[in-house]
């Protein structure tokens, strides 16, 4: 059976294994991205790669913005865990000498130093366990690109929580955001106390003011489906609460089907 019978996401696997497309650079994870690979260049593989899919799965399921990188990953996801106030206090604030990271290293980073670079990802790897396959990153993917893409009220099918227990049990095993924002708007009684409501209402306040927050952080396949967040989870439930808007700024790391499935917290019944 050809891949133009299969579904999307089966499409995106039978993809992973054609021996005849080894090597292929797909839409937004080529094996090598070199210098030059331009905005311009992302743009055309995504309008060629869309054109090849079957018809029911010929969407655009976000906006290319421009490129982004690891290191920019790692500067946004400490600025919103120092500032948040479940994780800045107990675990970003405390371990921030230990890797001589400052304030102003996070708030206002300066992705061309590489010395600031290398104590944000130390920070990260010290409560997070980042790049040591531990806590949050194990089993993570070690081919990602990354990007600054938007999405929009057409992506929200693909958001997915990761696989961390609190979020699973607001979402009652879904893993679907769109079901713990429903459940908090609603005032469900029966969500546990583990879930930050009192944060979630005030940051749905703020989006309604449009005060700026920090960009979340997901990844996903190249189809854009699912997008599950690694950072953030309050937040995109915060913003489904207040209304998302057409233009959602993240920051997304793309990789193959068969190496997001390794992460330990990939939502399984995706």
């Amino acid at each position: 059976m050809g891949p133009r019978r299969r579904s999307c996401a089966r499409q995106e696997a039978w993809r992973d294994s054609s021996p005849h497309i080894e090597g292929r650079r797909f839409l937004l994870i080529p094996q090598r991205a070199p210098a030059t690979y331009s905005r311009a260049s992302y743009a055309l593989e995504l309008r060629q790669d869309v054109a090849r899919r079957p018809r029911k799965c010929q969407y655009l399921p976000m906006r290319v913005l421009r490129p982004a990188s690891e290191n920019e990953m790692v500067a946004e996801f400490l600025k919103a865990e120092f500032e948040s106030t479940r994780w800045g206090p107990d675990y970003v604030k405390p371990n921030m000498a230990r890797c001589g990271v400052t304030p102003a290293m996070l708030l206002d980073a300066d992705l061309t130093d590489a010395d600031q670079n290398q104590r944000r990802h130390c920070l990260l790897a010290t409560y997070r366990g980042w790049r040591g396959s531990a806590h949050l990153f194990q089993g993570w993917p070690d081919r990602l690109l990354w990007n600054l893409v938007a999405i929009g009220p057409k992506d929200v099918e693909h958001l997915r929580y990761a696989d961390a227990g609190e979020w699973r049990r607001l979402s009652q095993d879904t893993w679907l955001p769109t079901i713990g924002a429903r459940r908090i708007s609603e005032k469900d009684p029966t969500i546990l106390d583990e879930i930050p409501q009192d944060v979630i209402w005030k940051i749905a306040g703020r989006i309604q003011r449009g005060e700026p927050l920090p960009r979340t952080i997901a990844i996903g396949t190249s189809f854009g489906n699912p997008i599950i967040f690694v950072e953030g989870h309050a937040r995109i439930t915060a913003y489904l609460i207040a209304g998302i808007p057409d233009h959602l700024e993240i920051i997304y790391g793309a990789t193959r089907l068969t190496l997001l499935k390794r992460w330990g917290f990939y939502p399984r019944a995706h």
